[in-house]
């Protein structure tokens, strides 16, 4: 039977990839304006964190959803306890004693009935059937992985979505839905935290231009483009359509 992190009376969403809704977390915690989750994941300290974690696992340790019938931000078991020691120490202490709740050690519970026996052997058939449902959906995020991480050089917006095999245009949402590029006048510029990441950065070309009277000049144009290790970060998020 799947068991739920319960903290101050709230029940801790989990997506399909056992992430768990800092949203319920922050409400679970008071709600204080100041310590809503979308400041927390823009500091430097926690994609640090995020970019530690994802080097060891196959999926994103950060997701953001904001459509779907679970919208919030979902985040792996680590960075719910960093996210609880930013908003206050004794909110942290809750956390782990919650965490330590959800781990005791069932008792061993040996079925009175018939009824009971079923009860308890279909209990584990839904627990077995959801370490399998987990393990088939990391299995093509670890592929995705693998393929795009051996990549060289860097890739302007239009290439990246070509080898991911999404509409650039999607692409270009999403890229700007989830914080990784920003429009400036007629160019996109890749957000600072992305650049200290290493997973994007900014390649300026100078271009000669011929103004209207004839006078050559040299303007400089800015481009963002993404990484190897950007574009395996994304490789990831976009597994199920990136073979």
């Amino acid at each position: 039977m799947h068991q739920y992190l319960i903290i101050a009376n709230t029940n801790i969403e989990q997506d399909a990839q056992g992430r768990y809704c800092l949203n319920d977390l922050h409400r679970a915690a008071g709600g204080d304006n100041k310590k809503r989750p979308s400041l927390w994941t823009e500091n430097q300290q926690t994609l640090a964190l995020v970019d530690e974690l994802e080097s060891e696992a196959g999926f994103p340790a950060l997701d953001i959803q904001h459509g779907g019938k679970t919208p919030g931000t979902f985040v792996r078991k680590e960075m719910v306890y960093a996210y609880a020691m930013w908003i206050s120490a004794k909110f942290h202490l809750q956390v782990i004693r919650a965490y330590d709740e959800l781990t005791k050690p069932a008792a061993h519970v040996v079925p009175q009935s018939l009824s009971a026996a079923l009860r308890l052997a279909a209990d584990q058939a839904d627990q077995i059937e959801f370490q399998q449902a987990q393990l088939a959906i990391a299995a093509p995020k670890v592929a995705a992985l693998d393929r795009i991480a051996g990549a060289a050089g860097s890739f302007t917006i239009r290439e990246a979505a070509k080898d991911l095999q999404v509409k650039p245009l999607e692409f270009s949402n999403w890229l700007k839905g989830h914080d990784w590029i920003f429009r400036q006048g007629k160019v996109n510029l890749a957000y600072q935290p992305r650049i200290d990441a290493g997973l994007m950065f900014h390649k300026i070309t100078m271009l000669e231009i011929e103004g209207d009277d004839g006078v050559t000049f040299e303007k400089s144009v800015t481009q963002a483009r993404i990484t190897a290790k950007g574009l395996a970060k994304l490789a990831v998020v976009f597994s199920g359509v990136a073979a």
